[in-house]
């Protein structure tokens, strides 16, 4: 994102790309944790409950203790901090900044957070994909 004020139209589709971004990181969370545990019958992925299970894993398989060996207390904490993101981005983005839809130039402060949200998200994928490297390793 630039420093400069886009339009509304391009706030929108810069929150689309940081939507879609999420969604395909809530993804990878939930795959991950079905790659840790085996599930009598079938449950739908819930993200927090996800979330929940990575930062708070215990040893109970080769493939939780291979992750339990990569992961650090940072790597939890921006885990923990993708529960807040969501919930900004998804329910409160809209409702905290309002938009005046007749306006030039969004307000730089809607920029900033929609930018704090999408860090957070980028932050996520890289614990992320050094977790799957870490069991591909494992394999």
């Amino acid at each position: 994102m630039s420093n400069r004020n886009p339009s509304l139209d391009g706030l929108m589709r810069n929150y689309g790309w940081a939507v879609h971004d999420f969604q395909r990181l809530a993804n990878s969370v939930s795959l991950l944790v079905a790659s840790l545990e085996t599930f009598d019958d079938l449950v739908a992925p819930n993200f927090y409950t996800d979330v929940d299970t990575l930062v708070n894993l215990r040893p109970t398989s080769p493939a939780a203790r291979r992750l339990l060996d990569e992961m650090g207390d940072e790597d939890r904490l921006t885990l923990r901090k993708l529960k807040k993101t969501r919930d900004d981005l998804m329910y409160r983005f809209f409702l905290d900044n309002k938009i005046n839809a007749d306006a030039s130039a969004v307000p730089s402060v809607v920029l900033e957070k929609l930018g704090t949200s999408q860090r957070e998200i980028d932050a996520g994928n890289a614990v992320l994909n050094r977790l799957y490297q870490a069991l591909a390793a494992q394999v």
